[in-house]
């Protein structure tokens, strides 16, 4: 606003200079409130400046919880970081990551800082939990799949969950391993989400070499055969049901699951008589009328064929007792032809 001299102002009419003088004081206000923004702008350009060149440094770095694989000089070395680095510019998160992929056996990582320029590093160890063929031998991994050590043998003095693959998978120290085949990559992905939604536990052994013929193994002693990889959350949680069964029995020995159809699954008790004797007898109290009128016509015509058949629970009462009154009754009739 242009400023207007005395004699000026002294011919405005009373109107004219009341508004003259607001717009003056107007004018300035507005240059006052510039010339403070300016300031402060001055000021936060010069504090960032400093903040990322002089001040908040890195004065020291400690690594409170090394683990038992990793020396601190491993851990601070892998990480990247130096005394002197600026604590605001430095990306701290690459900074974990590059020690979790350079020190494979970490499994976890925690950076704190402070604008003292202190830098502490946490770490948790990664563990031993499965192992799967791989090219050049056999991938060690975390639960997470990501390879801590390459090994020429399956070790015989841990418990691992052996992992069968139809090719051997990719495996990179620190990365999670790959597999040759995308449709396999699925099959593994689907069958391990639908092992934890369904709660099974005690996993020994995952085979998907055929996507046919899939089976797991669970506690040494139960062989999980599940055909395809179709359903796999409710084969899992058909599974356990009938191990909490089994396992009530107190019935001991290597026994096979049938989880391929879902409306005719059955315990086939494997290795001796008296296990699958015993298996037999567990049956008559299990399964239902109609697959022991089928159990009843197959061991007239294979001796040697026993086992466990679980069926739908859609069945009702009656209809069990119906079917089992034929069981009896064709039970008498072979007896009399044997005779």
């Amino acid at each position: 606003m242009k400023k207007l001299d005395d004699e000026t102002i002294a011919k405005l009419s009373p109107e004219k200079k009341k508004k003259y003088f607001a717009q003056l004081k107007r004018a300035k206000r507005n240059r006052t409130i510039l010339a403070a923004v300016t300031a402060f702008i001055v000021i936060a350009a010069a504090c960032f400046a400093l903040s990322v060149t002089v001040l908040f440094n890195i004065t020291k770095i400690n690594v409170k919880q090394p683990g038992k694989y990793y020396s601190t000089e491993e851990i601070i070395s892998a990480s990247g970081l130096d005394i002197g680095d600026n604590i605001i510019r430095t990306d701290f998160e690459n900074s974990a990551e590059r020690i979790k992929m350079n020190l494979p056996y970490v499994f976890d990582v925690k950076i704190d800082k402070s604008l003292s320029g202190i830098v502490t590093i946490s770490v948790t160890d990664g563990k031993k939990s499965k192992i799967v063929n791989c090219v050049g031998g056999y991938a060690v991994t975390d639960e997470k799949d990501k390879v801590l050590e390459i090994v020429k043998s399956i070790p015989k003095n841990i418990q691992l969950v052996e992992i069968t693959a139809k090719s051997d998978v990719t495996a990179k120290l620190g990365k999670k391993f790959e597999f040759a085949d995308k449709d396999e990559e699925k099959i593994y992905n689907d069958l391990t989400a639908a092992l934890k939604n369904a709660k099974l536990t005690g996993v020994n052994a995952i085979n998907i070499s055929n996507p046919n013929s899939i089976y797991v193994e669970v506690n040494n002693r139960f062989r999980l055969k599940l055909g395809t990889d179709t359903e796999l959350e409710r084969k899992f949680q058909e599974a356990v049901k009938i191990i909490e069964t089994e396992n009530n029995i107190d019935t001991e020995g290597f026994a096979e699951i049938n989880l391929s159809i879902l409306k005719k699954v059955y315990v086939t008790p494997v290795e001796t008589l008296e296990e699958t004797t015993t298996a037999a007898e567990t049956e008559t109290t299990t399964q239902p009328a109609e697959a022991i009128d089928a159990t009843a016509d197959e061991e007239s015509m294979e001796d040697d064929n026993t086992g466990d058949e679980y069926s739908d629970s859609e069945n009702s009462e009656a209809d069990e007792d119906e079917n089992s009154d034929e069981s009896e009754y064709n039970s008498e009739e072979d007896e009399e032809y044997s005779e």
